[in-house]
């Protein structure tokens, strides 16, 4: 905001262009025309965002005004008590927890009574992640992701990042536990690689992202994503010793490839994977025929053919293979064997 106070001497480049005034009048009126244009700027960028937090709804009660990011409303007096909220310009995250953590709303617009959309006196922390510094050509969306603590992905309820969003830094096996069931169409990854999944519990069609996404329609996830979880290059998940076969079609929920072989739907171990310890005579049974780009091998050697009951061209591997392309089995293998 520009200082107000006692009008004193003019000084520095103000001071010059008055001095010369008489010298050059069309050079000194342009100059000035441009001064004040840049100072008219100045302050309407200045005046650009602000959010006001009311106690009541309909904007009344005790009132908190804020130009910028606030960590902890403890800090204002004011945790858990706002009930709507004004917007003078820019765009809002608004979020349950200190920090920004927890459930969190984008907001762009008044909000006459926040528990419409659940957020009554339940607001703990603001941040400003659209305003002038957008227009100044500022990183503030890089900014943003480093401030959010430990959520290293943040789905959002449409494209472009916008609308309400969620952080998470852990496998969720079930979104529906947050509200967010079938509701992402944009994600912003701040550290990791992800798998995201079409049902609970990471089951059916996955997409694996390592980056943002601004639109994730062409993946066929558009609110369609029920599951989550962080998985390392190669598509391998969590630690956890939990690699039983829970649902006996080879899919499991700990970290496959460490014991048998694990055929993965895309190359580079993206996607949808199973993982098999033995003899599968007929991958049509366990839903993932001709469906694997790639495989990690955790123990032994085996041999995957293109068609059941290991007929057709089959070869031998003992090792992790990215792309099964270079080999002519792309999406072409239909049983698997184990060798030794």
């Amino acid at each position: 905001m520009l200082a107000r106070g006692r009008a004193g001497p003019i000084k520095g480049d103000m001071a010059l262009m008055t001095a010369n005034s008489t010298l050059f009048p069309k050079y000194t009126m342009r100059v000035a025309a441009l001064a004040a244009g840049m100072m008219v700027g100045a302050m309407a960028i200045a005046e650009a965002a602000e959010i006001t937090l009311y106690g009541d709804r309909g904007f009344r009660g005790g009132s908190r005004s804020l130009s910028g990011d606030l960590r902890n409303l403890d800090m204002m007096n004011f945790n858990d008590q706002a009930s709507s909220i004004r917007i003078r310009g820019g765009r809002w995250l608004v979020c349950e927890h200190a920090n920004f953590r927890g459930r969190c709303e984008t907001i762009r617009d008044d909000v006459t009574w926040l528990g419409a959309i659940g957020m009554n006196d339940r607001i703990s922390s603001v941040q400003l992640i659209s305003d002038r510094d957008d227009r100044r050509g500022w990183d503030r969306d890089d900014r943003w992701r480093d401030r959010r603590g430990r959520d290293d992905i943040t789905l959002y309820e449409h494209a472009g990042f916008q609308g309400a969003a969620r952080g998470f830094d852990d496998d969720i096996p079930n979104l529906q536990s947050f509200g967010f069931n079938d509701a992402a169409s944009s994600l912003r990854i701040r550290e990791g690689r992800w798998e995201l999944c079409e049902h609970a519990n990471y089951r059916g069609r996955c997409r694996t992202f390592d980056a943002d996404s601004a639109n994730i329609v062409f993946t066929g996830l558009n609110d369609r994503v029920s599951s989550l979880r962080r998985v390392d290059r190669r598509g391998h998940w969590d630690d956890r010793d939990d690699r039983d076969d829970r649902w006996g079609d080879g899919r499991v929920g700990g970290r496959g490839g460490r014991d048998g072989i694990t055929l993965y739907e895309h190359v580079d171990y993206g996607g949808a994977a199973r993982n098999y310890r033995g003899d599968v005579p007929d991958l049509v049974a366990v839903g993932f025929n001709d469906v694997a780009s790639s495989i990690a091998i955790g123990g032994g050697r085996w041999l995957l053919c293109e068609h059941v009951n290991y007929r057709g061209r089959c070869q031998a591997f003992d090792g992790d293979v990215d792309s099964l392309v270079p080999f002519g089995f792309n999406d072409r293998v239909s049983s698997i064997r184990r060798l030794r």
